[in-house]
């Protein structure tokens, strides 16, 4: 799927999302975030990558929600960038009166067309108020991307770790 497939994607998830009625029940509603990400590749160069990932999310029902996310990143050493966009749906567990813990399963397209594929992540969120909550994501990509060395053949992996904050309208 080309970039400009993924922003119409993106950009109608995002519409559809914000265009949402507010709902009485304060388990549900619209939600956007804002990250700090770290990236690492587990073959090959190992290349690490620093960047920012910005989102919005709907809460369909008090354990289900759905997530559109932007991911752009620029390497430490090379200076290349990659951009990513996901589409995910999360299964969340309170496990205290503050505290969520999320998995994630996602389909992410990168600005290299080889690159897309399902991803799967975990993650947290940390209420301190009734909108504003810290968020930490860890995920994972399967690239496709085949490393070939006389020792054995690696799929190559993407991990990603994300830290910010996550507000509710």
């Amino acid at each position: 799927m080309t970039m400009t497939k993924q922003s119409i994607a993106l950009f109608t998830l995002i519409a559809g999302l914000s265009a949402a009625p507010a709902m009485a029940d304060a388990a549900t509603g619209t939600y956007a975030f804002g990250q700090v990400t770290h990236a690492r590749e587990t073959a090959g160069a190992k290349n690490l990558s620093n960047g920012l990932t910005a989102g919005v999310g709907y809460r369909v029902m008090e354990n289900i929600a759905l997530e559109g996310a932007y991911t752009g990143l620029k390497d430490r050493k090379t200076s290349m960038s990659d951009k990513n966009m996901r589409v995910s749906a999360l299964g969340i567990l309170p496990v205290g009166n503050n505290v969520e813990v999320f998995g994630k399963l996602s389909w992410a397209g990168h600005n290299n067309n080889n690159n897309d594929g399902m991803a799967y992540g975990l993650g947290a969120t940390y209420a301190l108020d009734k909108n504003l909550a810290v968020r930490v994501d860890y995920d994972r990509m399967n690239t496709g991307y085949n490393q070939v060395n006389t020792v054995n053949r690696n799929t190559q992996h993407i991990n990603t770790y994300s830290a910010g904050m996550q507000y509710k309208f």
